[in-house]
């Protein structure tokens, strides 16, 4: 096995061996063992993480399932999972019952509580929600609304997005598709979340950037909430190469240095990327 391949299984069992995450095994024994929510936060992060080492596999170029280039996804077809949330006016909650996960049938209609029936089917997500979006503002002031198709990894590579290592970012944590995206030039913060699906129901406005050189790393606090509202926009910061992000869960908020704990796993995989670019880089 060449060096490049070895890295990235080097530095999973790092963040295993870091985190105090448990192999399958282990997880079977102790099965009845409860665990506790900071545990769990850990373990989601480094299965996060595992995914995206092991797509690496020696390689400089990494396909990854994405929307085009305009953000929309493909065309919601019969069978496809979408996803709709509701945003309140303060961008942290939702409307009662929402988010909501529905299947298209092949009537293509799906029935939603407020708005009544809406035909997706052959339909880009981003249609969809601007007429949802129009549809509940009738009703209720400052709604935001986003619409998600799920099960991109199932349609081929036709959908996908070549990521240069090295030039990309990491989202972890409570987002919709947390993983390795690309950096592109202009990107911004708040467009960096929505590739990776936006926020998760119960994820938290205050979000970490990781961003410099392993040595001297640079954490950033930043609070989306305001950003969401349009204020402290100069918060929205330009995204660099190499930049990872964090969005914790709302319950975890309270526990003492639970976020210095639960960067350690965000920071090896940043950094475990860094170091794997350069020696692939040398072969």
């Amino acid at each position: 096995m060449n060096l490049p391949a070895f890295m990235p299984a080097l530095a999973l069992s790092g963040i295993l061996a870091m985190t105090g995450c448990r192999t399958a095994d282990s997880d079977a024994r102790q099965a009845s063992v409860a665990v506790d929510p900071a545990q769990a936060e850990m373990n989601l992060l480094a299965e996060q993480g595992r995914q995206i080492l092991e797509g690496l596999d020696g390689k400089k170029n990494v396909a990854v399932p994405s929307p085009d280039a305009s953000g929309n996804a493909l065309l919601f077809k019969v069978g496809d999972r979408m996803t709709l949330q509701v945003w309140l006016k303060d961008r942290v909650s939702q409307l009662s019952g929402f988010p909501m996960e529905l299947v298209v049938q092949e009537s293509g209609d799906l029935f939603l509580p407020y708005v009544g029936n809406i035909h997706v089917l052959n339909r880009e997500p981003r249609d969809v929600q601007t007429e949802l979006q129009t549809r509940f503002l009738r009703m209720l002031k400052e709604v935001q609304v986003v619409v998600l198709k799920h099960g991109e990894k199932t349609l081929g590579t036709d959908r996908q997005t070549m990521v240069e290592v090295g030039n990309h970012l990491v989202i972890l944590g409570r987002v919709a598709r947390p993983g390795l995206y690309p950096m592109t030039q202009g990107l911004h913060l708040r467009d960096a979340l929505a590739m990776a699906g936006g926020f998760e129901h119960y994820a938290h406005p205050l979000i970490y950037l990781v961003r410099g050189d392993a040595a001297k790393p640079i954490v950033k606090r930043i609070n989306m909430k305001n950003i969401f509202l349009g204020r402290n926009l100069e918060d929205n910061v330009l995204m660099a190469a190499n930049d990872a992000v964090y969005v914790a869960p709302k319950k975890m908020w309270a526990v003492a240095d639970f976020i210095t704990t639960m960067l350690l796993p965000v920071m090896a995989v940043r950094d475990s990327i860094y170091v794997y670019d350069r020696v692939s880089g040398q072969q």
